[in-house]
């Protein structure tokens, strides 16, 4: 019997190291209206609920080493995939944004 299902978004082969999911629980699956692997660092999924829809956003961020390009790529896809939900749902960014802490070096 199966407990959950994978939506994911990545390489089929590999390490597996850039993979972007949402695992759901069987009893939610029938609520699922949509599913879209943007690339292989991020992915939407669209469940109805009982007063409003959830779209949540996984994603899987560009490091520092990636430059200005890679992220400023990144970020222009996560844009397109915010603007596709539709206004009424509840938009949720999930995921590893890889951000830095540390002290500035001018201080």
């Amino acid at each position: 019997m199966q407990l959950h299902t994978v939506f994911y978004s990545g390489k089929e082969k590999g390490t597996g190291e850039f993979w972007v999911a949402f695992v759901v629980e069987r009893s939610t699956k029938r609520n699922v209206l949509d599913f879209k692997a943007v690339d292989d660092r991020m992915c939407t999924v669209r469940i109805k609920t009982k007063f409003y829809n959830l779209h949540p956003i996984s994603v899987h961020a560009a490091t520092e080493g990636k430059g200005a390009k890679g992220k400023e790529a990144f970020n222009q896809k996560m844009e397109e995939a915010y603007d596709i939900c539709p206004s009424n749902d509840i938009t949720v960014l999930l995921g590893d944004l890889n951000g830095k802490i540390r002290r500035e070096e001018i201080y």
